[in-house]
C-alpha cells in the first residue's frame, strides 16, 4: 500500500512511502519528531529525509563525511544536547558496483567487506545515545538482508546495541520497495526477497538517563527494560485489511 501522508489518514507500519521524506513527514504526525526539536542528521547525504517537513520552531543540524568531514561515530557535540538524532548508515552489505548513482547512494560503490559494513553501520548507535537528551528519540534506517546465504538480520543487531546503550524500541517502519535487483541465474533461491529497508525509533529512557557508557544497564525483574509509555505506534498494515 502506498502512504499519501494525508491527515486523516492512518499512518502505517508497512507501506510505499514514495520518497523517505514522505516516511518521516508521518514519522512527524505520530509525535516522534516535533517542531520545537533539536535535531542532527549525521548523515546528511543529498538531504532527502527533510523535504517534507521540518522542525520549523527548532534547528536541524546537517553533518555528513563527504560534505562537512564530520563522522556520525564521532560527533563534536556534548552530551545530551539533542532531542532526535538520525542515522541512515550505508547498510547494504553486498554487491558489485555497477549501477551507478544507486551504488553511491547506498554505500556500495566502494568494495568493502559486509563485516566491515555492519561494523560501520552499527557504530554510530553509541554515539547516537551520548548526544540525546533524556525521553530523545534515535532514528536509525537498515536493512535485514540475504548474505553468503544466510539473513543477517540487521534490525536485531541495531536493537540489541541500542539496548545496551539505554534505547528502547518503540515504533518500526518497514518501507516496502525499492531493493537493489537480485541476480538469480545459475542460483537457486533459498530465502524470500524483497525485504523492506526499516526505519527503527527508539527512545532514551528516562529511567536510564544517568547510566554511564559502557555499564551494564540497569534491567527489570524480567532481564528486559521497561518499555516506553505514551508514544503512540504506528498501524500495522493488517489492521485495514491490507498488506503490499
Amino acid at each position: 500500500m502506498t502512504s499519501s501522508t494525508v491527515a486523516d489518514a492512518p499512518v502505517l507500519a508497512a507501506a510505499r512511502w514514495t520518497t523517505n521524506g514522505h516516511l518521516i513527514a508521518d514519522v512527524a504526525r505520530l509525535g516522534y519528531l516535533r517542531t520545537t526539536d533539536r535535531i542532527v542528521d549525521a548523515t546528511w547525504g543529498r538531504g532527502r529525509f527533510w523535504t517534507r517537513w521540518s522542525p520549523t520552531d527548532g534547528e536541524l543540524v546537517a553533518h555528513d563525511l563527504k560534505t562537512d568531514g564530520v563522522d556520525f561515530r564521532h560527533l563534536p557535540h556534548d552530551d545530551r544536547s539533542f532531542d532526535v538524532v538520525v542515522l541512515d548508515p550505508d547498510y547494504k552489505l553486498n554487491g558489485t558496483p555497477a549501477l551507478g548513482d544507486f551504488d553511491d547512494r547506498y554505500g556500495v560503490n566502494v568494495p568493502k567487506r559486509w563485516q566491515d559494513r555492519v561494523a560501520d553501520a552499527l557504530a554510530g548507535i553509541p554515539e547516537g545515545a551520548r548526544v540525546l537528551r533524556p525521553g530523545g528519540r534515535l532514528l536509525y534506517k537498515t536493512q535485514d538482508q540475504v548474505v553468503s546465504g544466510r539473513i543477517r538480520w540487521l534490525t536485531l543487531d541495531a536493537t540489541a546495541l541500542a539496548h545496551e546503550h539505554g534505547l528502547d524500541l518503540v515504533d518500526r517502519f518497514d518501507l516496502l520497495g525499492g531493493g537493489r535487483p537480485q541476480p538469480m541465474e545459475g542460483r537457486t533461491q533459498k530465502h524470500a526477497h524483497g525485504r523492506p529497508s526499516s526505519l527503527l525509533v527508539f527512545e532514551k529512557g528516562r529511567r536510564w538517563a544517568s547510566f554511564a557508557m559502557g555499564q551494564p544497564r540497569p534491567t527489570t525483574a524480567t532481564g528486559v527494560g521497561a518499555p516506553t509509555a505514551g508514544l503512540r505506534c504506528a498501524r500495522p498494515t493488517g489492521a485495514i485489511g491490507a498488506r503490499s
